[in-house]
Parts: C-alpha cells; structure tokens; sequence
C-alpha cells in the first residue's frame, strides 16, 4: 500500500470514528455525584449500593469502575471537583444538590 492511500484510509477511518454517535450511559446523569462519592474514596461497590437506595439505579461495581477508568478519566468535571473538595470547600451533604 503507498503512503498516499494509506494516509487516505487513515483519514477516512478518523472520520468515521468521530462521526459515530456517542453512547450514553445510565451513569452519566450521575456522573457528578459518582466522582464527588469516589473523591471521598468510596469504593465501587458501596457507590453501586448508594445509586440503588438514593435513585433505584441498578448497575454494577465493575460498570462504574470501567466508566470512571476510561470515559471520564480526563473529564475536566474531575479536575474542578477535586480542586473542590481538596481545598475542603465541598461536603457529602452537598451530594445531589445544585
């Protein structure tokens, strides 16, 4: 294959990548609430537990593992939250709450 087509076959796989509709998870209405809980170094299990009795959300430890893990690893959501709760301005209390 020459460099020309292979950079065309490249470019057109890019293309088609980011033009795929983007997944959303049951998680992502929570998503805040999951990384303020994982700030406070909840385990995965216990923050499995908190959405079923608080939202009735049924979902698995390993599930919201794999999420916070890889899709939301470099959300800048993380990075104001744990500014936030670094600087002690932010409590469990808050949790849910605009």
């Amino acid at each position: 294959m020459t460099p020309y087509y292979r950079e065309r076959l490249i470019n057109e796989m890019r293309q088609i990548q980011s033009s795929r509709k983007k997944k959303f998870s049951k998680l992502d209405a929570f998503k805040k609430e999951i990384m303020i809980l994982r700030q406070f170094s909840l385990s995965y299990i216990k923050i499995s537990n908190w959405l079923y009795s608080k939202h009735g959300i049924s979902i698995s430890a390993s599930q919201i593992s794999r999420t916070y893990c890889t899709i939301w690893k470099n959300d800048p959501l993380l990075e104001i939250i744990r500014k936030e709760y670094a600087n002690g301005k932010g409590s469990l209390s808050r949790i849910g709450k605009p």
